[in-house]
């Protein structure tokens, strides 16, 4: 149970579904682990493919997923973002940054 400011918050419970490229397999099982020890009551579906096939089961297949990860940023701004960036890039005071910085920075100054 969590407590927050007096506020009595149930554990979290549930599915997380992870789309991760192949070669970050490693690390996300050593994650998972983690995040399972800390919250148990969260049942981690993580599938690992090529950065290109996890973004296709999302725009294409319209599969739910919560995390994704690609390990070439290219894929978020080519296949996830299409036309997001291209919109915002211009607005980005951020010069020769990638574009996954441009998009996180346009999002957190919004």
């Amino acid at each position: 149970m969590f407590i927050s400011s007096g506020i009595i918050c149930a554990e979290p419970r549930g599915r997380l579904i992870v789309f991760h490229a192949g070669s970050l397999s490693i690390p996300f099982k050593e994650m998972g682990e983690a995040f399972t020890k800390k919250y148990p009551g969260v049942k981690i579906q993580r599938e690992a493919a090529g950065s290109r096939t996890c973004a296709r089961k999302i725009t294409d297949l319209k599969r739910p997923c919560d995390v994704m990860a690609s390990a070439d940023y290219t894929v978020i701004q080519n296949l996830l973002l299409p036309g997001l960036y291209q919109k915002l890039k211009d607005k980005c005071p951020l010069r020769n940054v990638s574009s996954a910085t441009c998009l996180s920075w346009c999002c957190l100054t919004r």
